[in-house]
């Protein structure tokens, strides 16, 4: 045999070391190229399974037909191979393929799968070598790479694979001819999609492109992560997308399971339509959640061997501004009311004219207020905040920037004495004065300012102070009597603009007092 095609392969990811795998390798060893199916496992990484993970193997994966798209088959199993390597090695024709159905004289059906991939491949690889019968399986596998469109990351990657077969070209390499299919307008390109943010890309499709079919494949960065105690595995993080006509109808989306093309895990997300009318169409991806993530795009659109049309050209005599709302900024709410002034800047907006530009700044849907530069009262949270520029002859444009308002910490709930010192004065008469020295602290021990703290005294007054900078004040008695024996000082309360008093903390850090009650003698 010169080949072989297997349309078969296990549901579980393999390393290729199985005795399937290892007998897919001694024939390619001795020159039979093994065309394999990569498995049906997608769209989670190390989902390619046996024979597919055979290092030799020309292992296929599965997409749309062109007349579709194409679009990647969420379906279709993914790199790498449990043992690192890159897998699929291309990507053919796999969803709602018509093919005979066996078991009838007559008889069509149509299935999907990369089973159903893996034969146009090698009725691809058949013409080759009838052609030219002397190519070996590294030669066929280099030839098919290297006609494939590329799709998905620049060159080989664990999802296309090379890209998608171009049988025509690889056949046409093979038999010293020309060759290679059409494809419609293709776009590729990586993008980040912003936390909390909708990513909206524009694309314009010409009057020659209605009735024709729009397709998207979007690939998530990320990575599985485990659900339910690890009884399953999900994607994460999660994003969704859908398709919007010019008139702002969603003609499709990708939101699993109900409305969407889905794989198993969600690495991938998946738009297919028909174009109804001209226009401006959009593509919008967005977190399900909150986080986002860097995508790679493939999107198809217009008639096979189309060209993006070109954009129309703006009013003559007037360019529209350029908005430009600042950096997104993250501010602390220090008073913790719950809210906080934040300036906005608009200071980067231009009009490539010259003219004059009036500004508004507007929060979903309601305006918070005008000007280039500008404060705003905000709420804790995130706000997404729209700026709309407008010059002189009534043409715009709107940016938007994001203000996330955090929660200061709490301050030190509560205040206590550290310290009690007495000490005393007298005079010739023998008259004395006690007076008494206090230290307040807060709840981290350290020297609290401005609280003012409040005794009773035994001699029935009362006194008070306010704490300096090192959290201590002093207070004085009255003159007493010389055959006064003592007199008693007693903290009541400790006042302070944030922190409440707690007595039972009190303490006196050299022992002569509870901290709360001192005796002073004459």
């Amino acid at each position: 045999a010169d080949g072989i095609s297997m349309s078969l392969g296990t549901s579980a990811g393999s390393d290729g070391n199985d005795g399937l795998s290892q007998a897919v390798n001694a024939a390619v060893q001795a020159g039979v190229v093994s065309i394999v199916a990569a498995g049906n496992s997608g769209d989670g990484t190390g989902t390619v399974g046996a024979p597919g993970a055979a290092s030799g193997a020309l292992t296929v994966g599965a997409a749309s037909k062109i007349s579709d798209g194409p679009y990647l088959a969420p379906f279709s199993s993914r790199g790498p191979t449990l043992s690192g390597l890159t897998k699929p090695d291309i990507t053919a024709p796999g969803v709602a393929i018509v093919a005979a159905d066996a078991g009838t004289t007559a008889g069509y059906v149509a299935l999907s799968g990369t089973s159903m991939a893996t034969p146009f491949t090698a009725g691809a690889v058949a013409l080759m070598l009838q052609c030219s019968p002397h190519l070996d399986p590294d030669q066929i596998h280099e030839m098919l790479a290297g006609t494939a469109l590329d799709m998905g990351l620049t060159g080989t990657d664990n999802n296309w694979g090379a890209g998608l077969l171009d049988g025509s070209a690889a056949i046409a390499g093979a038999c010293a001819g020309d060759g290679g299919i059409e494809l419609r307008t293709h776009e590729n390109f990586t993008a980040k999609v912003i936390r909390n943010r909708t990513w909206t890309h524009e694309f314009i499709i010409g009057t020659d492109g209605v009735g024709e079919p729009i397709a998207a494949t979007i690939l998530i960065e990320g990575e599985l992560v485990c659900v339910l105690f690890c009884l399953l595995q999900e994607w994460s993080p999660d994003l969704d997308a859908r398709l919007l006509d010019p008139f702002g109808a969603i003609i499709a989306t990708s939101e699993c399971p109900l409305r969407g093309d889905c794989g198993a895990h969600g690495q991938q997300e998946t738009l297919q339509a028909t174009a109804q009318s001209a226009g401006t169409y959009k593509l919008e991806v967005y977190p399900y959640s909150t986080i986002g993530s860097d995508i790679v795009v493939d999107l198809l659109y217009g008639p096979l061997a189309g060209s993006p049309p070109p954009p129309p050209p703006p009013p003559p005599g007037n360019s529209p501004p350029n908005a430009d709302a600042g950096a997104d900024q993250t501010v602390v709410d220090t008073d913790q009311s719950p809210s906080e002034w934040v300036t906005l800047d608009g200071s980067g907006s231009s009009d490539p004219d010259g003219d004059a530009l009036s500004y508004a700044w507007s929060e979903n849907g309601t305006e918070l207020a005008t000007g280039e530069t500008t404060s705003v009262h905000l709420s804790d949270g995130i706000h997404v905040i729209t700026l709309v520029v407008t010059d002189t002859e009534g043409a715009s444009d709107t940016d938007t920037v994001t203000v996330e308002v955090e929660s200061a910490p709490p301050a030190v709930g509560t205040s206590h004495v550290g310290d009690l010192d007495g000490s005393t004065t007298s005079n010739r008469k023998g008259r004395w004065q006690a007076s008494v020295n206090v230290t307040v602290h807060d709840d981290l021990d350290s020297g609290l300012t401005d609280a003012t703290v409040s005794f009773s005294v035994s001699d029935g007054t009362t006194r008070s102070c306010t704490t300096d900078a090192s959290g201590t004040c002093s207070v004085t008695s009255r003159r007493q009597s010389s055959n006064a024996p003592s007199i008693e000082f007693a903290v009541v309360s400790i006042d302070h603009a944030t922190l409440t008093y707690s007595g039972s903390d009190n303490h006196d850090s050299d022992g002569d007092s509870d901290g709360t009650e001192i005796t002073v003698y004459p």
